[in-house]
């Protein structure tokens, strides 16, 4: 049986343990994450716990919709067992009829058949191997923008940042995406969880990059990246990530771009050497 729980109603030591557990976990769907970004939450429950499926949602002109909240890539089912198409299908299908818009992007061990179901694609790096190993990957741009930077290396750094320092640079750096409040309140909640890392790449001395991202037991989630003009001049952005990779090489981690369908930004990633995954979204009326 599957259940509908309100965030008040669920056993949130057995959700986050169901979660801890699962072979296809994800931050983005433990407890205190969604407390930080989603307007309001739920959960559809399998049976103790033995599987979860959050449900982020919002309530406009008296109509509940749900939806992916900002600094969200993949919610979907996730258990601890293999989870089969049936199961997804099963969930989907008890998604509460009071629930008139469904906006559903699922993870990528979500797989199944459906109509409405689109696919977009992640970017990984598997850090499990030495830094020469996963340098060779790189494609020939990456390695001459290294070559280039490591001209300046002496007046490169980076170093942890607080989250003072990180909004404000976000506030003064001109964005390619829109900052609703409801945008900038959930980041700023994720920054002061305390739960991640804040950090800036300097040359001499002056803040060029900085990035927020959050580590788990499997994977490195890059989940915030922010350049301004003059570091996008001398290509900075190789080396945080180049810098990321070596802190966390030989490491049974994922480095996980979180994208992108925008062709430049894939193009980034895929110059580390990164490998395409793809998660599914659906879309859809719930009459």
């Amino acid at each position: 049986m599957i259940r509908y729980l309100s965030r008040e109603t669920i056993d949130i030591t057995a959700y986050d343990n169901c979660i801890e557990a699962s072979y296809n976990a994800k931050v983005y769907a433990e407890s205190w994450y969604l407390d930080c970004v989603a307007h309001r939450w739920s959960a559809l429950v399998l049976k103790d716990y033995e599987a979860v499926m959050p449900l982020c949602w919002k309530k406009k002109f008296g109509i509940s919709y749900v939806y992916t909240p900002a600094w969200v890539q993949q919610l979907g089912v996730f258990s601890p067992k293999k989870i089969d198409e049936s199961l997804i299908l099963r969930f989907i299908k008890a998604i509460p009829p009071k629930f008139k818009k469904i906006d559903l992007q699922l993870n990528s061990s979500n797989l199944f058949d459906h109509s409405k179901k689109r696919l977009r694609n992640n970017f990984l790096i598997d850090l499990n191997r030495s830094y020469h190993d996963i340098y060779q990957g790189f494609n020939n741009n990456r390695k001459r923008m290294l070559k280039s930077l490591s001209a300046v290396n002496s007046y490169l750094t980076m170093e942890l940042i607080d989250e003072v320092v990180f909004l404000d640079f976000f506030n003064k750096t001109e964005k390619k995406f829109v900052v609703t409040k409801l945008v900038y309140d959930a980041l700023a909640k994720l920054l002061n969880s305390k739960k991640g890392h804040c950090v800036g790449a300097y040359a001499n001395g002056e803040l060029l990059s900085v990035l927020f991202y959050v580590a788990t037991n499997s994977r490195i989630y890059y989940l915030l990246p922010l350049t301004n003009q003059q570091g996008l001049e001398i290509g900075i952005s190789t080396f945080v990530v180049d810098q990321l990779i070596k802190k966390y090489q030989q490491k049974e981690l994922f480095l996980d771009f979180e994208g992108s369908m925008i062709e430049g930004v894939a193009n980034f990633y895929q110059s580390f050497g990164a490998t395409l995954e793809h998660y599914s979204v659906m879309s859809y009326w719930n009459f």
